[in-house]
């Protein structure tokens, strides 16, 4: 069932709940390869895939990336290993610790700092990618706007925005719908954004989306490891992105009045 929660919660309240519940995730990770496991690295292959075709876009010799919401580093530490000069941050102290040890014997290892998303403008730029893998559906939406619009204030020229969401008008959503059931959402997640809603958001913070497409048409968590399932989700989710279970978006800084040629 979609969580609700209280009015007069602050976005500190929604910090300090989320901090802790990354900590305890990124602490109590199980040490055998299960399911999830296996599902968190076909995940992780994907995001990779995304980040090499953006990079090859760019086509810049050393780009500059920032991470939103690190985690424990896959995406920052792989990055870093390729000589790219990334700086990462994580709202769970228990994640930067984990994403720097694991960065220990890379030559150049990322920044990784621990610091609440909303203050992303203290990580000044500018950068030629600005990354946030699942993760504007944890911050409240006012939060959101701010860090959104941080990211264009950041982005060099050119530069480009990349996150991917779930969809709040997913396949599963619409059917519910249709039954008169309220639409699901995960517990962790503050807000989840439908196409149009995203847009709007984005032209608010200043960014204009140069791409959106979909993930899966089915979450990968249902269909993994079935074979011809879980292809055939994918490619049906980037053929109908407004059914996909997620979204995967690409943005560059708004032009500004006045500056057209």
């Amino acid at each position: 069932m979609p969580r609700t929660s209280s009015h007069e919660t602050t976005s500190e309240d929604m910090t300090r709940s989320q901090k802790d519940l990354y900590d305890a995730r990124w602490r109590d990770q199980p040490a055998e390869l299960g399911r999830e496991t296996r599902l968190w690295l076909h995940r992780f292959a994907e995001h990779q895939e995304l980040v090499a075709g953006l990079l090859k876009q760019l086509d810049v010799e050393c780009p500059e990336v920032l991470e939103l919401g690190c985690g424990v580093g896959g995406i920052a530490n792989w990055l870093a290993s390729q000589g790219v000069h990334v700086t990462a941050i994580d709202v769970s102290p228990e994640a930067i610790q984990a994403a720097r040890r694991r960065a220990a014997s890379l030559d150049r290892p990322p920044v990784f700092h621990c610091a609440e998303l909303r203050r992303t403008a203290d990580w000044v730029g500018p950068f030629h990618v600005v990354l946030a893998f699942d993760l504007i559906e944890h911050l409240p939406p006012d939060d959101l706007l701010e860090t959104l619009t941080n990211v264009g204030r950041m982005l060099s020229p050119g530069g480009l925005f990349l996150c991917t969401t779930p969809n709040r008008t997913r396949l599963v959503n619409r059917l519910r719908a249709l039954l008169g059931r309220p639409l699901s959402m995960y517990e962790a997640h503050e807000h989840e954004y439908a196409v149009d809603e995203l847009l709007a958001l984005l032209a608010r913070a200043g960014l204009k989306p140069t791409s959106i497409a979909g993930c899966h048409l089915v979450a990968p968590g249902w269909t993994f490891g079935v074979p011809l399932v879980h292809p055939l989700s994918r490619w049906l989710g980037r053929a109908f992105p407004r059914l996909a279970a997620g979204l995967v978006v690409v943005a560059t800084k708004a032009e500004e009045p006045g500056k057209r040629s």
